[in-house]
This record gives structure tokens, sequence and C-alpha cells, in this order.
């Protein structure tokens, strides 16, 4: 993965204990007036993900480069925050 990629950039979601998959997404502006991108087509092999501002290993989850769609090996634990950084087209 790139140097400049984060995996800290990107909020993409917060566990229930359930879900484990979750789409990529670029947040544009803040608070109420900020508009929240679908990504859909990242970049193989640039996608870096974090729980809790942990990175995780690339064994631990997959992305679906056709849809942005990240999945968890194992669900999301409760109140835990999903980030990711990555490239897109």
């Amino acid at each position: 993965p790139s140097a400049a990629v984060s995996p800290l950039d990107q909020q993409i979601g917060v566990g229930d204990g359930e879900q484990a998959a979750f789409q990529l997404t670029k947040r544009y502006g803040v608070c109420e007036g900020a508009y929240v991108r679908p990504i859909k087509k990242p970049v193989g092999g640039s996608v870096r993900v974090s729980i809790d501002g942990e990175e995780l290993s690339a064994e631990a989850f997959t992305v679906d480069v056709g849809t942005g769609v990240v999945t968890l090996d194992a669900p999301l634990i409760a109140d835990a925050v999903l980030a990711a950084g990555f490239l897109f087209d």
C-alpha cells in the first residue's frame, strides 16, 4: 500500500456486533453540510483498514473492487470505529 494512504483517513462505519460489510465512502465538508460519497471503484491493493485506530492486516478483510464493499472476517464489535484509506478511480 502507498505510504500516502492512511488507514485512519475516512470513517466508514461503527460496529453493532452483527455487521461485517461496509461501503467505502469519502466525506467532503464538515458537520451537517458534509457530502458523503460512496466509493465503488477503489484501486486494487490500495485499501488500508483500521478498527479503533489499529490497522488490520490484509488477511483480516476483503475488498470488492467493483462495488467498494469492505468485508471483515468477523462482525465489527459494538461501538468500534471502522476507518479506511484508499485510492479510487
